[in-house]
């Protein structure tokens, strides 16, 4: 270890050295991580090679293995079934939450217009109605915005 390698060797670098040598120290510890590598793997092999097959493997036969496959192929089938029923159910969830929303439209709108026919000759009591019906309107949009959203949130956990 003590020939100089261009390239290759551990340079100190110190002032009282040689440029391109390396001094007993810095052999000595080059040595020793060389000896832990070597020990490092050694151990990796022999854990490799203690670990063997299982013993269950030898007694495998086609027919286990026919009937895991079958298994997995039922299962696979479960699930998609599972999740298409899951979306029919989301997607009618939708048709109802769209069709209240028609029905709350239409009922705002018929209700506003029979205020504003039934107190057009009085303005006095007409804006604070109007102004109340536009808060509880804005009231329900947020709560249907805010349990839409929690939906949302819940699918992506799951």
């Amino acid at each position: 270890m003590n020939e100089t390698n261009p390239g290759n060797e551990l340079k100190t670098g110190g002032p009282s050295e040689e440029p391109g040598t390396t001094t007993p120290k810095v052999q000595r510890a080059v040595e020793k991580l060389a000896d832990q590598g070597r020990i490092t793997s050694e151990i990796m092999m022999a854990m490799g090679s203690s670990i063997g097959v299982n013993p269950l493997h030898n007694k495998m036969t086609p027919e286990h293995i026919s009937k895991v496959l079958d298994l997995g192929a039922a299962h696979d089938e479960r699930e998609f079934t599972l999740a298409r029923e899951q979306q029919q159910i989301d997607s009618q969830r939708d048709v109802r939450t769209h069709r209240y929303g028609l029905a709350f439209f239409a009922i705002v709108v018929l209700l506003v217009g029979f205020l504003a026919v039934l107190f057009r000759s009085n303005p006095a009591v007409l804006l604070p109605l109007l102004t109340a019906i536009g808060g509880l309107v804005s009231g329900f949009l947020a709560g249907m915005g805010y349990a839409k959203s929690s939906r949302s949130m819940e699918r992506h956990r799951a």
